[in-house]
């Protein structure tokens, strides 16, 4: 009787897995179509100012998401270790991406070199957040992880 209810508990816990793989799936999809159209809203029209609704829900919305995996420990790094080497890597790729967007929108605006300082400015702010954001999921993971081997270790 106790390995047929640690069998089932096991099929639970791997149901709950799928689940939110499959929800993270869905919002991460979401998320990038909603960015992608807030950027070519801005290249269209190439005023921030009248995107600036949509940029910041999608902001929060993906900040209340980001709390929510965390909370509920499906942020558990199976899929890539954190460490601060590798946080730095992302956070450089990621915000550099973004970073030569904002750039080849700024530069229908604005004068080259100014549109190059702002998108540098753009990428070290951006960067240093998304570094120690992912650095905080890290650690949050890492000590949500601790605390279910310690619980299950009883």
């Amino acid at each position: 009787l106790k390995e047929t209810l640690l069998k089932v508990a096991d099929y639970n816990e791997l149901e709950k897995r799928r689940a939110a793989k499959a929800g993270s799936f869905s919002f991460v999809i979401m998320f990038l179509v909603c960015a992608m159209i807030i950027v070519a809203q801005m290249l269209m029209a190439g005023n921030l100012s009248l995107i600036i609704g949509e940029t910041v829900i999608l902001l929060a919305g993906g900040l209340v998401y980001i709390f929510c995996v965390v909370k509920n420990g499906a942020w558990n790094g199976a899929m890539m270790k954190s460490t601060p080497k590798k946080d730095l890597i992302v956070s450089f790729i990621c915000v550099g991406i973004f970073s030569i967007l904002f750039f080849l929108i700024l530069k229908k605006n604005v004068a080259i070199p100014q549109a190059i300082k702002t998108a540098v400015c753009f990428f070290i702010v951006l960067s240093t957040i998304s570094y120690f954001l992912l650095r905080g999921l890290g650690y949050l993971s890492q000590r949500k992880s601790d605390k279910l081997k310690d619980s299950n270790s009883f």
